[in-house]
């Protein structure tokens, strides 16, 4: 169901849009759009393992067409991809004793996470990530955030 105007001339395309859109996005993609006044608001959400990110933006009476919707809600979701396609991991940044790699990939294993080749080290879900630090610097292990 659209919180589109019934009477409004472009529902219908629009609505078509969206489900195009949707379609070839894939299935961690949502798209909202309802009326504000004479604007209409429009979220454009991707939903991952990290949790969900979305971008609002308003869409005034002349912008109200598929074509524009089009460009609008594609130029966002692009953002967003680039945005939520970063990943989030930790580089050791100093010297380890044999056993203490041991016990740091001991601890990256039973957190469910993986040890890269580089070093890199990426967990699961970004929430893991205090209680992971805490338990690497226990180890003595000291770690440096990367961004990938």
């Amino acid at each position: 169901m659209s919180a589109i105007p019934e009477d409004h001339p472009e529902r219908e395309a629009v609505e078509r849009v969206c489900v195009d859109a949707l379609a070839e996005l894939g299935g961690e993609w949502r798209i909202s759009l309802h009326p504000d006044g004479n604007d209409w608001m429009c979220a454009v959400t991707r939903v991952t393992t990290n949790g969900s990110r979305n971008r609002n933006f308003a869409i005034g009476l002349q912008r109200q067409n598929a074509r524009a919707v089009r460009s609008m809600v594609f130029g966002v979701a692009k953002e967003l991809k680039r945005d939520t396609d970063l990943r989030f991991g930790m580089m050791v940044t100093n010297e380890l004793t044999d056993a203490v790699l041991a016990d740091l990939v001991a601890l990256v294993k039973v957190t469910g996470g993986q040890f890269h080749p580089d070093g890199w080290i990426t967990l699961p879900t970004d929430k893991m990530w205090p209680a992971f630090i805490d338990r690497a610097e226990e180890l003595g292990v000291q770690l440096a955030a990367s961004v990938r």
